[in-house]
């Protein structure tokens, strides 16, 4: 019953209420067996495919909220929710705990978030009059995940720690922020400040941008930047705002100073624009009024235009100009070398997309050429790598890791080293099982200087060595 409730009413707590309430149960009857340094411990159950087979459910990330949040990847998601609720049970016990959750997961619905519900929680805590300290406790644990909790609530008439307004409470906020010298901005109904009822001033300009979506609106993003320090002005299509709006428009108005320099950016989190793979999506945007060209939906994954005082002349990746969000445009690197690969011969590239593509730099006659070469398996946030110096294996020369989002994938690290020395290359994969064949066929190959080294299996438990360079050993 629990597992279907948190797949309905509870869908962005996804399964972390249900795994929260088995893990209370569990740890509470193995309590006199267990302590919190052993593995078993932070298990949802100790027979929950905790086996050479399948992984079982655990109740302890590191992953922080929001941005830990993987899309579809409800069990993932949910660990984020029941580690943190778990950590609230180790510091006020399992009775308050529970009573504490369920009763604040009884004031949210079937909008709500894993926000909304600490925030439930946390008020849940202070009405059943909690000690204090245990009240405080729990709102130190949300944050440390990533919820932002406070006393208040959005829509209070209160503007709180993690708010920039709150009804009529716009704080300090002027239109003189974005550099408009008329109106007075006003606040949303999600407590995020809107500049949009800021007036053109004499040296003030309006920009206007509407986008016709095509199925997939919630793809779809923008934000409004100043070019000189990245202070964002305005934005669109975060959260929720566009879900329900596939082959609809939404239209924005925005004032900015007339000299200074602003990017807008328009976002496709898919990577394929807003036309015309999935609908006839379009946009445009008016400058006081008039027309800015290279306007193009099929965008891939964003697309940005320089727009005010002393920006670059043109509007987009390909004109030859680096911009503020471009590593490169054409032969433009700005002061980027084949160095930062640490190979001394070779040149760089620029892709399509404006990102310095380092594969042509390599090695000269006193250095090795190195590519690191992985296929993932289905559990990428498991796997890492590095190399160290055997003269000295407290010096780690370069590693890779952070694949989250990659399952399946491969990917590819190409650098140089010295040749003057032996060099240590170690793959680990944190849960014991290697990359294959448990959870997908992962590989992995080491090339020096386009040779492969010997040996690589992609089943190793924990970790692999690997040498290779000058007086290595056998």
């Amino acid at each position: 019953m629990v597992d279907k409730y948190s797949h309905s009413t509870f869908i962005n707590i996804v399964k972390g209420f249900g795994d929260y309430l088995a893990a209370s149960y569990s740890r509470s009857r193995a309590n006199s067996k267990w302590k919190d340094d052993d593995v078993e411990y932070h298990w949802v159950f100790k027979w929950d495919a905790h086996n050479e087979f399948l992984k079982g459910r655990k109740t302890i990330t590191t992953k922080i909220y929001p941005q830990g949040l993987v899309e579809g990847e409800l069990h993932e998601n949910g660990i984020i929710w029941a580690s943190c609720t778990m950590r609230i049970y180790d510091k006020i016990g399992r009775t308050k705990a529970d009573k504490a959750i369920l009763i604040g997961l009884q004031a949210t619905g079937s909008e709500s978030n894993q926000e909304d519900a600490a925030n439930a929680v946390y008020l849940a805590a202070s009405d059943l009059n909690y000690e204090p300290q245990e009240i405080q406790d729990i709102r130190e644990i949300f944050v440390a995940q990533g919820y932002k909790v406070s006393d208040g609530v959005c829509g209070d008439g209160v503007k709180n720690d993690f708010e920039e307004c709150d009804t009529n409470d716009i704080g300090n906020a002027t239109c003189l922020d974005i550099g408009c010298s008329g109106g007075t901005p006003k606040c949303r109904l999600n407590c995020l400040l809107d500049y949009g009822t800021c007036t053109v001033g004499e040296n003030d300009m309006t920009l206007d941008l509407e986008i016709n979506f095509d199925n997939y609106a919630n793809e779809t993003s923008w934000t409004l930047v100043r070019e000189s320090d990245g202070v964002l002005i305005d934005s669109g299509g975060q959260g929720t705002e566009y879900d329900h709006l596939n082959g609809m428009t939404a239209m924005a108005s925005v004032c900015m100073a007339e000299e200074q320099c602003f990017v807008l950016t328009i976002y496709d989190n898919e990577g394929d624009g807003i036309c015309c793979s999935f609908g006839e999506g379009s946009f445009n945007i008016l400058l006081d009024g008039e027309p800015i060209a290279g306007i193009d939906p099929s965008f891939g994954d964003s697309i940005s235009y320089y727009i005010g005082s002393n920006c670059p002349p043109r509007n987009r990746c390909g004109d030859g100009i680096r911009g503020a969000f471009e590593e490169c445009d054409g032969v433009d690197f700005g002061t980027a070398t084949c160095a930062k690969s640490e190979c001394s011969d070779g040149h760089l590239t620029c892709t399509n997309e404006c990102k310095i593509d380092y594969s042509q730099c390599k090695a000269s006659i006193s250095e090795l050429s190195v590519s690191v070469i992985i296929k993932l398996d289905q559990w990428p946030l498991e796997t890492s790598w590095n190399i160290y110096s055997m003269a000295d294996l407290t010096q780690q020369i370069t590693s890779g890791g952070e694949y989250e989002g990659l399952n399946g994938h491969t990917v590819k690290e190409n650098f140089c080293l010295s040749n003057d020395r032996c060099y240590q290359f170690q793959i680990h994969d944190e849960n014991g099982d290697g990359i294959c064949c448990s959870y997908g066929f992962g590989d992995y190959s080491v090339l020096v200087n386009d040779d492969p080294l010997p040996n690589t299996f992609p089943n190793f438990t924990y970790s692999r060595l690997h040498y290779f360079g000058l007086d290595c050993p056998t």
